[in-house]
């Protein structure tokens, strides 16, 4: 199939992993970071990735205090080596 490929909009994501207040949880993470990345290497990007920092699939969950904020690139950083994990 030809053509762009399609955007995501996450805030309206269907997935079965996201938690009926997501929206909430993920404007509370973006608020207080202030919409900066908050990777540990001190990256100074706009953050656009609400992130479980320890993902579902290693037991982690939607406490606030499991999510970060993430630029693009630190996101699908982190998620390649989970991936590869």
């Amino acid at each position: 199939m030809d053509g762009p490929p399609m955007a995501h909009n996450w805030d309206s994501s269907k997935r079965p992993t996201n938690p009926p207040n997501w929206k909430q949880l993920r404007e509370h993470v973006i608020t207080r970071a202030r919409g900066q990345c908050e990777h540990q290497d001190g990256c100074t990007q706009r953050g656009t990735d609400v992130d479980h920092i320890v993902n579902l699939a290693q037991n982690g969950n939607h406490d606030l205090t499991n999510l970060q904020l993430l630029c693009p690139w630190h996101h699908k950083r982190k998620t390649a080596v989970e991936a590869a994990q």
